[in-house]
């Protein structure tokens, strides 16, 4: 019952405070998110996912929410799905081993029952504040020595 009681909290929280439309696979106890029209994702590997995080805190002043796979270090970035050139963004974060996740993907969000997916946030989120994609995109290139992007 507690860990019940823990994993509905933690589905409010990433819906009413949050803004994430977060949905439980009750199953196996899963909370995940898709992708969808206004909200995207931009997966990275950890090193240059933190770099971004960082200059994105430095240009903004705001934590951005990003979950992390410890196994893997990989990074994926939650962002305001405004990236309108999909195919040529794709072509652009080859090089740096990027994503821009399609519309319908599922992401893992931490959960507090053990044996799910462990994706940790690197920073918990405080409120539904989400990035621009253009903006991160715009960190990426910053941090990777990369050409502006367009978005």
């Amino acid at each position: 019952m507690k860990l019940r009681n823990a994993v509905l909290s933690r589905i409010h929280y990433y819906r009413d405070v949050c803004g994430l439309p977060a949905v439980l696979h009750a199953a196996t106890g899963r909370i995940a998110i898709r992708i969808s029209p206004q909200l995207g994702a931009i997966s990275l590997p950890g090193v240059l996912g933190g770099q971004v995080a960082a200059r994105l805190d430095y240009w903004h002043g705001v934590l951005v929410p990003v979950v992390m796979h410890p196994a893997t270090g990989r990074r994926i970035f939650l962002v305001r799905n405004d990236i309108d050139d999909r195919a040529g963004v794709q072509e652009w974060l080859h090089p740096v081993n990027g994503d821009v996740l399609d519309t319908d993907v599922e992401v893992a969000l931490p959960s507090p029952v053990l044996g799910v997916e462990r994706w940790t946030w690197v920073d918990w989120p405080q409120d539904a504040y989400l990035p621009s994609g253009a903006d991160v995109l715009a960190a990426i290139g910053d941090c990777a020595g990369l050409a502006v992007a367009r978005a």
